[in-house]
């Protein structure tokens, strides 16, 4: 994704997942569009060049409130809920902290 997505387009398409999500009580915002095979949530989109892209909705949402995913670091979330992109939820480990810290 990283190659592909500038602040801008990431802004686009977390746009695009911001019409199609939940908030529940607990504070996360749920996405209901398309999920992968392990369950997590995934957008399509075309890039700048038209090209047609999928990323998992997480890493946009932390690319387009945050900015780039620093290389080597999974985005988590400290909910644990596989289907939250709530920005205040993701976090980039560097091993800083421990896993739903």
């Amino acid at each position: 994704m990283a190659n592909h997505m500038n602040d801008s387009l990431a802004k686009r398409v977390a746009l695009a997942i911001l019409n199609n999500v939940l908030r529940t009580e607990s504070g996360c915002l749920l996405s209901l569009g398309r999920t992968d095979g392990r369950g997590k949530a995934r957008i399509q989109y075309k890039d700048d060049g038209g090209y047609r892209r999928t990323a998992l909705a997480h890493k946009v949402m932390f690319r387009a409130a945050v900015g780039p995913v620093p290389d080597g670091m999974p985005v988590l979330r400290n909910c644990w809920n596989v289907l939250c992109v709530e920005p205040s939820h993701l976090f980039a480990a560097d091993g800083s902290r421990p896993y739903g810290a």
